[in-house]
């Protein structure tokens, strides 16, 4: 049992983290947007968001979850 609470315990850190760098990466993400607006490009580029994608799945080296961050990234640029 004792193992099942330090998994528990370091998810719930793990989620703090990540709730925090959702904030930071959001408010880049606006950055960016402000951005492109103001130099009249378009905010969405699927290219790019695709290819950036692919790029930083291969930070990923365990090949059974790397399909799952695609797809976290997927969600998260959506």
């Amino acid at each position: 049992m004792e193992n099942l609470k330090n998994a528990r315990e370091e998810l719930n850190r793990i989620d703090e983290e990540l709730a925090g760098l959702f904030e930071r990466r959001m408010k880049a993400v606006s950055r960016v947007a402000e951005c492109k607006m103001a130099l009249g490009l378009p905010v969405e580029n699927k290219e790019f968001e695709s290819e950036t994608i692919a790029k930083k799945a291969e930070m990923v080296e365990d090949s059974k979850i790397k399909s799952y961050y695609v797809n976290f990234l997927e969600d998260l640029v959506g």
